[in-house]
């Protein structure tokens, strides 16, 4: 059997081709980034859940489940098939951590049952350091404070 020189190029061709992921791949990872970037926007994370803002009043909890819902309808609209397995990695990560958030709000519902969830207001009441303080921050701490329901 006779190989043909263009047959060798094909096959090398083809051992090469999941090294140059396409831009449409890459357009859609873009789009996974930026949905991870609104989300941990949405909820209070940011980048670190150390200084997480606490979300407390009933209407606050309302519009992140509503949000939400949002975020993972387009998380599905991504089609990450064909990216590489770490871009795939990077994408059930998103997935599950929108899937905890959803479990927080349809099982544990913390906001309900759970008081301790207000004692995180002493981890923030703690990083206020010494006299004189930022007026706008006092105002936003008297403001969450004022979402914690009464006994």
């Amino acid at each position: 059997m006779r190989i043909r020189p263009l047959e060798i190029v094909g096959v090398i061709g083809l051992l090469f081709l999941p090294a140059f992921p396409s831009v449409a791949a890459d357009a859609g990872y873009e789009d996974l980034l930026q949905l991870f970037q609104e989300f941990r926007g949405s909820t209070g994370l940011g980048d670190s859940e150390f200084f997480a803002t606490p979300i407390f009043s009933p209407e606050q909890i309302a519009a992140e489940a509503t949000a939400l819902v949002k975020y993972q309808s387009r998380l599905r609209a991504i089609d990450s098939s064909n990216w590489p397995v770490s871009k795939q990695v990077d994408y059930h990560l998103v997935r599950a951590e929108m899937n905890g958030l959803e479990f927080v709000h349809r099982v544990l519902k913390p906001w309900q049952r759970d008081p301790g969830m207000y004692s995180d207001m002493t981890a923030i009441l703690g990083e206020l350091g010494s006299p004189p303080w930022d007026p706008e921050y006092i105002n936003d701490i008297g403001q969450m404070l004022s979402n914690v329901p009464a006994a």
